[in-house]
This record gives C-alpha cells, sequence and structure tokens, in this order.
C-alpha cells in the first residue's frame, strides 16, 4: 500500500523522525499557554527595560500549574455530629484561574451497633467544620447499614473528594471537615493536594 511505503523506515530517518515529534511537542505546549497574556511587547530596534522583561517572565512563571501537599500522619477521632475540622491546607495563588483541592486517605467506624445505620460525612470546603448537605458538592460518606453486624473494632474504606475552587491570590484555606452520627466515633488519615491550575478550559 502507498500508505505503508511513505511512512516505512526507509523513508524518513531517526533524526527526522525525533525532530517531527519535537515539533508537535512544541506546538502543544504553545497552544497550552496560548491565553498567557504578556503584558510587554519588543520589537526590533526598541530598548527593552529590564523591569519590562522581568515583568514579561512573572507573567510566564504565574501560569504555570503549582502543587502543594499536607498529610496527616496520625488518625483523627470524630465525634462531633455538628462538624468538625480535621485537616487543613493554605495556599496563596500567584494570578487568577482555579483551585483543585483533592482529599483522599482512610475512613473509618470505630464502633458500630446492628439495627443502627451509622455513617461518617466528610467534605471538602472553605469553611471550617462545614459538613452541610445543602450542596453534595465536595461531600461524600461512609455509612454502614442497620443489617450490619455490630462491632467495636475499626471498620474502614478509602476514600477521595476533589473539588475545584476560584483561586484567589489572598491567602485561602481549604478544610477537610467531618461528622458522625449520634453514638458512634470516627476517624480518618488524609493527604490534602492542592494544585493551582491559571487557566480555565472554553
Amino acid at each position: 500500500m502507498k500508505i505503508k511505503q511513505y511512512f516505512s523506515k526507509e523513508r524518513f530517518s531517526m533524526g527526522q523522525v525525533v525532530g517531527l515529534l519535537a515539533v508537535i511537542f512544541i506546538g502543544i505546549t504553545v497552544l497550552a499557554y496560548a491565553a498567557v497574556n504578556i503584558p510587554y511587547t519588543f520589537t526590533s530596534g526598541t530598548t527593552a527595560k529590564a523591569s519590562e522583561v522581568n515583568a514579561n517572565f512573572q507573567a510566564l512563571a504565574n501560569s504555570m500549574p503549582a502543587v502543594k501537599t499536607t498529610y496527616v500522619a496520625t488518625a483523627e477521632n470524630i465525634t462531633s455530629t455538628t462538624g468538625v475540622q480535621i485537616h487543613s491546607i493554605q495556599v496563596t495563588s500567584p494570578s487568577t484561574g482555579n483551585v483543585i483541592i483533592s482529599a483522599s486517605g482512610t475512613v473509618c467506624i470505630f464502633n458500630h451497633t446492628n439495627g443502627n445505620t451509622d455513617n461518617v460525612m466528610l467534605k471538602v470546603s472553605t469553611i471550617s467544620g462545614d459538613v452541610s448537605t445543602s450542596s453534595y458538592e465536595g461531600l461524600t460518606a461512609f455509612t454502614e447499614p442497620n443489617t450490619y453486624p455490630s462491632h467495636f473494632q475499626n471498620a474502614c474504606v478509602p476514600f477521595t473528594i476533589v473539588r475545584v475552587f476560584p483561586a484567589s491570590t489572598s491567602a485561602t484555606t481549604y478544610y477537610l471537615n467531618a461528622r458522625v452520627n449520634s453514638g458512634i466515633t470516627g476517624g480518618a488519615y488524609a493527604t490534602l493536594i492542592a494544585q493551582y491550575v491559571p487557566n480555565t478550559l472554553n
């Protein structure tokens, strides 16, 4: 077939293939950052001021994604029935965009009685102690139905919550909050990851 012959190894050298891949990679990178607003444009014959060059570099730096991570090394006992903060992470974004908060780990119910429906609810929020169900965004739960046998040892499952917030250039704290129903104790190990993303997909 002509197509097969055209792309045969006799047609292109290894150097040409590598060069083509490099061009494709550069093109993808340029498209990814096409929305970056560079404050100053320089033309041939004009003098570039250091402050303007630095401002351009800073605009590029602000357009790059950034990540921050924090981890709770010990289990946090959860006894509140209204909501309590069990972990937090503070982020100051360099510019506008979004902050993606990922909370993951293990959530446990330490004691359960047959006949009761018990649960631990977790929520990522910008409000300490907020586990409200007025919005289910950023909310998850571990439930043991009333048909489960009684136990007084840990029953645990993994969890992951991902929530997106508008980025702020002021220091903003994001919380992992939790609550349990009356009569039980819960617990959680958790990692919080904050990722700054400069642009929004259209």
